[in-house]
């Protein structure tokens, strides 16, 4: 099998080149399974003058043009296939993202935007205004779709009320650094924040709306990726203190965003949460999430001869609970007369509490436990893997590991347990040949983590 997507170094053992070429492959059957481009595509059609989505149908009266908005981390491809499906009938666009390559040239009738992440900045607070900006100058009878990927809740913002961008930042800050999982963060930035919480939506002033959305949260809940900018939900100013105070953040908290949450607190009734949600909704679909990726993985295993096990429960808990039960159902997976090699994959995504300030992620240390765990157990091997390639403040996007991993830091003097304590795990794969660097993928769809169990010989 071909390095077809070589995300690790050539090693010089040739086993674990071996291991690591088809961990490759497997990395990027799943990228490919969640290219935005391509997910577009398939769920935007457009035949005579009836415009489909997967769910939906649009009718392109006399006159009537289609315009975008895109915002996430996959915005760029996402906006170009629906320029390259629409042609002549597409008026304009604004896009959104994190980064923007200087190589690429982008269709003139759009407007590329770059914003500010994992915090956001003053290019997201200019991006918010532009969205909303644009939104509002749709009219009917043309149609707005919006595009909305992972990344999306920095990179856009509009402070509510009489906040500032610096308590935006304050917030999100005390967010990333706790354990709160994304699903809790995202209550409390829809609150915060008019481009948030449906705040796109209702700022288009066409009745003809339409969002596709490509998901980077656990089992694909429209309303959480980048914060529902076209999606309202029920949650109200007591659920986001809850969310905070559960996590003793609190204290944390500027104190203009506690008065806000507190004066909300005192005027909102179930009723009005519910109104919130019926007032926005409109056509959407989920067109690429982690379940894609994963099943992606366990068919190109099976292609190549392994025999697979697809966990049915995301990892969704805390780094240490979650390496917990992987390595259970490593343990409980019983292969009689095995003759094949056993794929086990997990997506998802774990919290952990960062330490220090050396670059590293969440799959990078995840990595490191595991590899831990393993450490006396041949014939295993694996990756945990951000399918975004961007793995925290490291420029990888994992790492591998075996069990040797521990054994090989040992010979060159490094401490995997002092890896673990400083959050040092980049520096410590990186020591090791063993990162995974795949440079941003485009997609964003949670993290994958694979094992590999080798049949006895």
């Amino acid at each position: 099998m071909n390095d077809i997507y070589p995300i690790f170094k050539s090693d010089e053992d040739p086993v674990r080149h071996q291991r690591k070429s088809f961990l490759s492959g497997c990395f990027y059957h799943a990228i490919a399974a969640c290219d935005p481009y391509q997910a577009v595509k398939r769920n935007l059609q457009l035949n005579g003058n009836t415009l489909f989505t997967s769910n939906s149908t649009f009718e392109l009266e006399p006159g009537s043009r289609v315009h975008l908005c895109a915002l996430g981390k996959a915005a760029i491809p996402m906006a170009q296939a629906v320029v390259d499906a629409l042609g002549d009938l597409f008026a304009g666009g604004i896009v959104v993202t994190k980064s923007i390559p200087p190589e690429e040239r982008f269709d003139g009738r759009l407007k590329v935007m770059a914003g500010d992440h994992p915090l956001p900045g003053t290019l997201s607070l200019q991006a918010g205004k532009a969205l909303i900006a644009y939104c509002q100058n749709v009219m009917d009878p043309d149609i707005l779709i919006f595009l909305i990927s992972g990344g999306g809740s920095s990179l856009a913002v509009l402070p509510a009320d009489d906040l500032s961008l610096e308590d935006l930042r304050q917030i999100n800050g005390a967010l990333l650094r706790s354990r709160i999982a994304i699903e809790g963060m995202n209550v409390v930035r829809r609150h915060l924040d008019l481009v948030k919480n449906g705040g796109l939506l209702s700022a288009s002033a066409t009745s003809r709306n339409l969002t596709l959305i490509l998901s980077d949260v656990i089992n694909g809940e429209a309303c959480s990726v980048a914060s529902g900018p076209t999606i309202a939900e029920g949650s109200t100013f007591s659920d986001c203190i809850h969310v905070l105070s559960d996590a003793s953040i609190m204290p944390l908290i500027p104190v203009k965003i506690r008065a806000y949450l507190e004066a909300g607190k005192t005027r909102e009734d179930v009723e009005i949460a519910r109104s919130v949600t019926q007032k926005t909704g409109h056509p959407f679909c989920v067109i690429g999430d982690n379940h894609k990726a994963v099943t992606a993985i366990t068919k190109f295993a099976e292609e190549n001869g392994y025999s697979v096990f697809l966990s049915q429960e995301p990892l969704s808990g805390s780094l240490e609970s979650e390496a917990e039960r992987i390595i259970n159902d490593l343990d409980g997976t019983v292969v009689d007369n095995m003759q094949l090699p056993l794929l086990m994959v997990w997506g998802g995504e774990v919290t952990v509490k960062r330490k220090g300030n050396e670059p590293g992620g969440r799959n990078t240390h995840l990595s490191l436990l595991l590899a831990e765990k393993i450490a006396r157990k041949t014939g295993i091997y694996g990756a945990a893997l951000a399918t975004d390639g961007e793995d925290g403040t490291s420029p990888a996007a994992g790492a591998y590991f075996d069990h040797t991993t521990l054994e090989r830091a040992k010979s060159l003097g490094i401490s995997a347990r002092a890896a673990m304590e400083q959050f040092a795990s980049f520096r410590f794969f990186s020591a090791l040949g063993d990162i995974a660097c795949s440079g941003s993928t485009g997609t964003n769809v949670n993290d994958i983590v694979i094992m590999i169990k080798e049949p006895d010989l």
